[in-house]
């Protein structure tokens, strides 16, 4: 273990099958450490990470690591990466959560937007009179009557 964090650095802009991510860099100098359980030697790591840059989710991702004894000896060395099925698993699952995310930004500007005409018009509703509401439909010429039909013994 190196006991020690490590930052990871912005690349670069990526667009993998259409999707765009953010491409990181994780360096390891190489240098002393554990690299296994009580046995000391020398640890060096380059990793490069793509990721979705609104859920997170990490697309694609290349690892070499190499691990030697004190005297250089190679004791492990790791080239590892996404596989295709992988990357392509990864841009499935990412592009509906962009999606949904881009809708739940929406929502508050919409609120924004209709929300104080919505209030404006329930205080309206709530603030005029019932008579008066009534009133105006009679002014109109509507019988609130003539609009019932009875019809109890009609067999048309």
């Amino acid at each position: 273990t190196l006991k020690r964090t490590v930052e990871a650095s912005y690349e670069k802009t990526e667009t993998i099958d259409g999707l765009k991510t953010y491409v990181y860099r994780i360096t390891v100098p190489e240098g002393d450490a554990e690299i296994a359980p009580g046995v000391d030697g020398r640890y060096g790591e380059e990793t490069e990470v793509s990721v979705e840059p609104m859920s997170g989710i990490v697309v694609n991702q290349v690892t070499n690591q190499r691990r030697t004894l004190p005297d250089g000896t190679p004791v492990m060395i790791v080239q590892a990466h996404f596989t295709d099925a992988q990357v392509a698993k990864s841009v499935e699952d990412a592009k509906p959560t962009v999606t949904e995310l881009k809708l739940l930004r929406l929502v508050p500007w919409v609120g924004l937007t209709v929300g104080p005409f919505a209030i404006l018009a329930a205080l309206l509703l709530l603030l005029l009179p019932r008579s008066r509401r009534f009133r105006s439909s009679a002014a109109a010429g509507t019988d609130v009557a003539s609009m019932v039909t009875v019809g109890a013994g009609d067999s048309h």
